[in-house]
């Protein structure tokens, strides 16, 4: 024994235990190579015994989020439908309230310029210079209107001829006020107090126009029947206004519709 080397070596025992390293691995020769048919597609299971008496799974719809709230896709709007009927209403409706807005008014305003120009007129008539004239004659006529009822009135007219000078000439009138209603009453009372104030054969004050001297009346300004004419035209013109701003009103509604 070399006093040198470890005693474990030297002997002949090992004092070691022996480590069991498991099998050794196979070699490549051993290992079998995958078929072609196990590389192109995994096998299926086999059919559990008694198949046939098994039904196939059902198919699993997709449950909503909210199953209380419908299908938002598969109802139809209808908008186009909806969008275009409230808009052709509207149209027809402003159309209809125009048309109607147009005759009442233009009618109003045909009233208004028969009956507005000549009391206009009538109360111009203050400014005119008062001459001295003469009465020739003096009287009143009665008129009397049937309606398409079978209804009838009676009007009572003055019919007067009287003269005044001026610029040396003499000149002729028939007029007593530039509004037809100071020109006849209904009541043959007030016809007959005209008469009275201006009689035949008698001096008369006569009221000229100062630009066209061939122009005078017998009354001057305006009077009570004119005021009354005013106040008759004004509950017209009042709903003439009230159409017109329906009209503009629905019309501008009928845009943003």
């Amino acid at each position: 024994m070399n006093p040198d080397e470890p005693f474990w070596e030297t002997s002949g025992a090992s004092f070691l235990p022996a480590v069991d390293d498991g099998p050794s691995p196979p070699s490549p020769a051993t290992i079998p190579a995958p078929s072609d048919e196990a590389s192109a597609s995994p096998k299926e299971p086999d059919a559990p015994a008694g198949g046939s008496d098994l039904l196939p799974a059902a198919p699993v719809e997709p449950v909503p989020s909210n199953p209380s709230e419908p299908d938002v896709a598969s109802i139809s709007t209808g908008s186009d439908d909806e969008d275009e009927a409230p808009i052709d209403g509207s149209w027809g409706a402003v159309a209809a309230v125009g048309l109607f807005t147009l005759f009442w008014t233009l009618g109003t305003t045909v009233g208004v310029l028969a009956i507005g120009l000549p009391v206009l007129d009538q109360r111009a008539t203050s400014g005119w210079e008062a001459v001295d004239g003469w009465m020739h004659d003096s009287a009143y006529e009665s008129f009397t209107f049937t309606d398409s009822e079978g209804g009838s009135s009676t009007e009572y007219c003055p019919v007067v001829t009287y003269t005044w000078e001026r610029f040396g000439d003499n000149r002729t009138g028939h007029v007593v006020s530039l509004t037809s209603e100071a020109n006849c009453w209904s009541s043959e009372q007030r016809a007959e107090i005209f008469v009275a104030e201006h009689p035949s054969n008698a001096p008369v004050t006569v009221y000229v126009d100062p630009l066209q001297p061939d122009r005078a009346v017998l009354q001057q300004g305006l009077v009570w029947q004119d005021v009354g004419l005013l106040f008759f035209m004004l509950p017209f013109v009042l709903v003439s206004l009230v159409l017109l701003g329906v009209t503009t009103v629905s019309a501008r509604a009928a845009l943003r519709t």
